[in-house]
């Protein structure tokens, strides 16, 4: 979801204009004088939204640390205004209005983004989540992979899919399909999954080569839910438009008792099946 608190659109919310407003000094007439305000404001915020340790040394150690690297940065940037300015001319803009763009946006992630005890007590948990996913052997893998499986429904939310199919894209990549066979026994649930996988190309390639996509796609003509045979009815349509092997598409016996049986939802798929078939065929005879 968009501005999301930890997603990148919600962190570009305020580190677009933090990070523009030097570069908005330097286009316009503010002086070099202004380059550490900028370089303080970037430190409050790195300070603010950081676990510092309770040692007297190690904070004054981390402040000036700071503030050394986000002088560099704010004069990289200052700079990278100046030189803009030296080609369209200096931006006609008060000098405090970058200081007071820099000071919102760096005053807004601290609000949204600042340490407390119990952030760090869920980045903990996050850290040992991950770690413990990490430390997954496949099989463990495939345990909890069967087990959100059998969570879901076909009557639940496509968005609910799509997230599973995300994750498992993110830490499969190609093999996503894969796991998922690994899983060993059918379901409902199993073939939504695979369909709203197979809306990625690559996924949907490799199955095709593989003969993947025939049952499942029968399976999806034949389910009693509906989200079932809308994604086979849509996958198959695809699958014509990219001109695969009619072998990877089903029978025309099960695409017209399918049709038979759901007139409304299934109306002109035997159809093109039919056309494309036909198409094939001349195409083989020359």
């Amino acid at each position: 979801m968009a501005f999301e608190k930890y997603s990148v659109s919600g962190v570009l919310l305020y580190a677009v204009p933090l990070y523009a407003a030097p570069v908005l000094a330097g286009g316009s007439a503010a002086p070099w004088a202004t380059v550490p305000v900028f370089a303080a404001i970037f430190t409050a915020l790195i300070l603010k939204t950081r676990a510092l340790s309770n040692e007297a040394g190690s904070v004054a150690l981390a402040v000036l640390g700071a503030l050394l690297l986000n002088g560099a940065l704010t004069s990289i940037l200052f700079t990278l205004g100046r030189a803009v300015s030296q080609i369209t001319g200096p931006l006609p803009i008060p000098v405090s209005m970058p200081v007071a763009m820099a000071a919102l946006a760096a005053l807004f992630g601290i609000w949204r983004y600042r340490w407390t005890p119990e952030s760090a007590e869920m980045e903990n948990a996050l850290d040992a989540a991950l770690a413990a996913v990490e430390r997954m052997t496949p099989q463990q893998e495939i345990g909890l992979l069967v087990s959100r499986l059998n969570a879901l429904s076909p009557y639940d939310p496509l968005s609910a899919y799509d997230e599973m199919a995300e994750e498992l894209l993110t830490r499969y990549g190609p093999d996503a399909l894969e796991a998922l066979h690994a899983t060993a026994f059918p379901s409902s649930a199993r073939d939504l999954l695979m369909l709203r996988l197979c809306d990625d190309p690559r996924l949907r390639a490799i199955q095709s080569d593989l003969d993947g996509l025939r049952p499942v796609l029968r399976r999806g003509l034949q389910s009693d839910h509906a989200s079932l045979r809308q994604q086979a009815h849509m996958l198959i349509l695809t699958l014509i438009d990219e001109e695969v092997d009619r072998g990877t598409l089903p029978s025309m016996l099960t695409i017209r008792t399918a049709e038979q049986g759901y007139p409304k939802e299934l109306a002109g798929l035997s159809a093109a099946v039919e056309a494309y078939l036909a198409k094939e065929v001349l195409a083989e005879q020359g």
